[in-house]
């Protein structure tokens, strides 16, 4: 007979202390000083996996930044600012630029896409996320409209030339397209 039990191990966080060292040639007295890894650009600074659950639980799981902090509170006894959140999912934005032209390129290209827009709460104010997706790739963009003004700074939909699949909401009549 035999049983078991699956479990998480113990979480905490980790430091690691990267040291460089100076020291001069005995020969010539050049001061040489040692590098440290080029992703460990700051005296102190968070790592790839603080980074990805900050992703992962701001973007995906939609947790808000004052959730979060209390998850890293719970989770790792650690505290961590809302301040270094945003710089967290800022620089993964910016590693992003070059992903949401591939994005719109294919989505631009495509012979069925599939358009969508609901409403959204940003702050307190109203918004509207506009969706368009095909089988394989999905972009979203908010905009404070829903019609053809968003769709027209989107630049989607004004350049598309194949079927787009919609709910038959009258702004998506205004494209030359298959519908």
């Amino acid at each position: 007979t035999e049983r078991q039990v699956f479990d998480l191990p113990p979480q905490r966080m980790t430091v690691t202390e990267h040291v460089s060292q100076t020291c001069a040639c005995p020969r010539c007295a050049t001061v040489n000083t040692a590098t440290f890894p080029k992703d460990v650009s700051r005296p102190t600074q968070y790592g790839p996996n603080v980074s990805a659950l900050v992703v992962y639980f701001m973007v995906y799981q939609l947790l808000p930044f004052k959730r979060l902090q209390e998850l890293f509170v719970d989770l790792y006894g650690h505290r961590i600012s809302a301040g270094t959140f945003g710089n967290i999912l800022r620089r993964n934005y910016d590693r992003l630029s070059g992903f949401e032209e591939s994005v719109r390129g294919k989505l631009l290209t495509a012979k069925v896409l599939h358009s969508d827009e609901t409403g959204v709460s940003i702050n307190g104010a109203n918004a509207w996320c506009h969706s368009h997706s095909t089988s394989t790739d999905t972009l979203y963009l908010v905009h404070p409209n829903r019609g053809t003004k968003a769709m027209e700074a989107h630049g989607i939909l004004p350049q598309f030339k194949g079927t787009l699949i919609h709910d038959f909401w009258k702004a998506y009549f205004a494209y030359f397209c298959s519908h």
